[in-house]
């Protein structure tokens, strides 16, 4: 289960633990831990190049998508203790809205997202 406010995703997984994904001020994406097995609570930055927006999806691994402040389309793939950054774009893009992020088991992850057309472009 996830909810989401404009900064803050928490997402809940099969073993009733919670995670906090937040963006902060400055473009920081935090990330709280609650682990329901052991009672641990560990919280850790895992990126300081978001722009406006990020979602959040999850199975055996947590999948991050956001826009970085260079304007290119990130995936953060979280796995245990491993974080792989992949740039999805190879040129800058127009400032994303509504970015999502779905997953389907069966498929890669993919992404959706809303850009501002300006007048002459």
């Amino acid at each position: 289960m996830i909810y989401t406010d404009n900064n803050i995703i928490l997402v809940e997984d099969s073993k009733d633990s919670l995670y906090l994904y937040e963006l902060r001020e400055g473009g920081r994406i935090t990330f709280h831990d609650f682990q329901n097995e052991d009672g641990k609570v560990r919280q850790k930055e895992i990126s300081d190049k978001a722009l406006l927006e990020l979602d959040i999806s999850i199975d055996e691994n947590v999948y991050i998508v956001y826009q970085d402040k260079s304007f290119h389309l990130v995936l953060l793939i979280k796995s245990e203790e491993n974080i792989k950054e992949i740039i999805l774009t190879e040129e800058a893009m127009p400032e994303i809205l509504n970015l999502n992020l779905k997953n389907n088991r069966r498929f890669a992850p993919y992404i959706l997202q809303c850009i501002i057309r300006r007048k002459g472009l």
